[in-house]
């Protein structure tokens, strides 16, 4: 299926493994040349050259886009090349595992704030403007979580996670006319009914009769295929939705070990 997206320019953030990395991999494929973004320069050439290999296109940045310094260098050094027509964000904090919600320490609330938000506001606020002038332009911000039907672990994450849906939201309607969307992916939660040891913690992959949310398995093809058809022409009139990968859209899915 031809997307209709050759030769337009993404950058895909934290691309240098994982997700983004996909993500990457799936656009490049359909003929878009890709800033391949990471903290290590090594990982971001070895993907660089991937897609160099594959016949596709490949620029690199590296910095931290969680800090306004490293942010304003990858900003600058992206837009010295040229404009954005894709912007995906996929950088995340995965949040600080602690052995309970009250112990979750502050500053793991500040680094997933500002890796999962404040990173993607940084690229939105500098790349958006040329796309409103073109009347054309795809912001798709991946969150690795829920963000309505949190668990009772990693709140700090999981908080981030919920803004991020908002602020993609308001963007959208922001953006309303212009020929510029704003949509969000997230794994949509499995309510996982099971039994376990009363004195185990259990983990992310665990479940119990209380109703705590599972991560989900690994949906990296379907999160990049869900992010290029999001990026696609087919998707002019698609601007401020949520679109679950894995699951339900609105409830927790009841499953039985």
């Amino acid at each position: 299926m031809k997307l209709g997206i050759e030769g337009k320019r993404a950058l895909v953030t934290a691309s240098s493994s994982g997700i983004g990395k996909a993500v990457a991999q799936r656009l490049s494929a359909e003929g878009v040349q890709i800033v391949i973004h990471g903290l290590d320069r090594r990982s971001v050439d070895q993907t660089a050259s991937a897609i160099i290999g594959d016949g596709g296109s490949a620029e690199r940045v590296v910095g931290d886009l969680s800090t306004p310094e490293g942010a304003a260098a990858i900003v600058a050094e992206v837009a010295a090349r040229g404009d954005i027509d894709i912007l995906v964000n996929t950088a995340f904090e995965q949040g600080d595992d602690a052995p309970d919600w009250l112990s979750t320490p502050e500053l793991g609330w500040e680094r997933c704030y500002a890796t999962n938000v404040l990173s993607a506001v940084r690229t939105i606020r500098a790349f958006v403007p040329a796309m409103r002038r073109k009347g054309w332009g795809r912001i798709i911000n991946l969150s690795g979580a829920s963000p309505f039907l949190p668990s009772a672990d990693i709140p700090d994450f999981q908080a981030s996670a919920a803004a991020l849906a908002n602020l993609t939201i308001s963007l959208a309607r922001s953006l309303g006319g212009t020929g510029v969307t704003a949509n969000l992916i997230s794994p949509a939660p499995i309510l996982a009914v099971g039994q376990r040891a009363p004195s185990a913690r259990p983990s992310s992959k665990e479940g119990n009769r209380t109703g705590r949310l599972t991560r989900q398995p690994d949906k990296t093809e379907e999160f990049s295929a869900a992010a290029a058809l999001l990026a696609s022409r087919l998707a002019d009139s698609t601007t401020g939705t949520n679109l679950h990968i894995g699951g339900d859209n609105t409830h927790a899915l009841p499953t039985t070990h």
